[in-house]
């Protein structure tokens, strides 16, 4: 386990090196000392975070907890679903037409 901790630093190290000294660097990582794009990516990093968490430990929660099949616990996260496919397109259209910073 340590190994691959190890691996993962020397790994980003190399990484972060790489990224510095190119010309054309594949993530442009000067521009998260621009303190609105990089406040913003670490607010995204945490709520993001926060969201993969939770689409993991309910249905945890909802079948080992409270006892719900695989199914009944889809179910129960189904209109999460329905509602994300509802809404995705009708806000790309917006934010095509309207100041992105009032969709916010």
């Amino acid at each position: 386990m340590m190994l691959c901790y190890a691996l993962a630093a020397a790994g980003f190290v190399v990484f972060l090196v790489t990224e510095f000294n190119v010309e054309n660097p594949l993530v442009q990582l000067r521009l998260l000392v621009k303190y609105n794009f990089g406040a913003h990516q670490y607010r995204n990093v945490h709520v993001r975070r926060g969201h993969v968490r939770s689409v993991f430990l309910i249905p945890v929660y909802l079948q080992n907890i409270l006892g719900y099949t695989a199914l009944e616990s889809g179910m129960v996260l189904l209109p999460i679903g329905i509602i994300q496919a509802v809404t995705g397109p009708i806000a790309g259209y917006f934010s095509d037409k309207v100041n992105p910073r009032f969709l916010l």
